[in-house]
């Protein structure tokens, strides 16, 4: 028979303890029916966690045919966590890197504001160290380029991803983002 106090504590856990056999002091397996679902998440220390950032990025941006822009990306991810090692095996595809783009002024200062342009995301290694760093390039195509009567040159912002569909567990999910700029090289053609 349970003691009290303790089928009072076992139902306040979600512990349903009515029908089980007793247990020895000795057994090191958790009862059959105990729903571990309803178990408090296990808290792991920050420090043992990795930490993947942007820590280099850039763009060149070149003007197709006078219509569109292609932007080709170089970006750097780095494992800013202290003793966790990134298991970047766990990732679909291993997509370590992905980009997306935008105006700084607005769609409606574009030619071609619905076009549509594939985000690129690209893959990398299997894992990546405490301190480790891998670079990889990243290719827009088919970018519109800004009106011929938009005043100034336009500006296209790069927003560049470490993780970017949140595969792995890290310290700091908030960190993931750098963003870059480059200006619309088919001004003034």
């Amino acid at each position: 028979m349970v003691p009290r106090h303790v089928a009072i504590c076992a139902v306040l856990l979600g512990f349903g303890l009515a029908s089980q056999a007793p247990v020895s002091a000795q057994s090191t397996q958790p009862p059959r029916n105990t729903n571990i679902t309803n178990m408090p998440n296990i808290i792991i220390p920050p420090d043992l966690l990795p930490d993947l950032v942007i820590s280099a990025a850039s763009v060149k941006a070149t003007c197709v045919d006078k219509k569109t822009v292609t932007a080709d990306i170089s970006a750097t991810v780095k494992n800013m966590g202290p003793k966790a090692t990134a298991d970047l095996t766990k990732v679909t595809w291993q997509i370590v890197i992905g980009a997306r783009w935008g105006s700084t002024s607005g769609p409606g200062n574009l030619e071609n504001p619905n076009a549509v342009v594939v985000n690129p995301q690209v893959g990398g290694p299997k894992t990546l160290p405490p301190g480790g760093t891998w670079t990889g390039k990243l290719t827009f195509v088919g970018i519109p380029r800004f009106k011929k009567s938009f005043p100034k040159q336009g500006e296209y912002a790069f927003g560049v991803d470490a993780d970017p569909n949140n595969g792995i567990g890290e310290s700091n999910e908030k960190n993931n983002e750098k963003l870059i700029y480059a200006l619309d090289p088919c001004y003034k053609l």
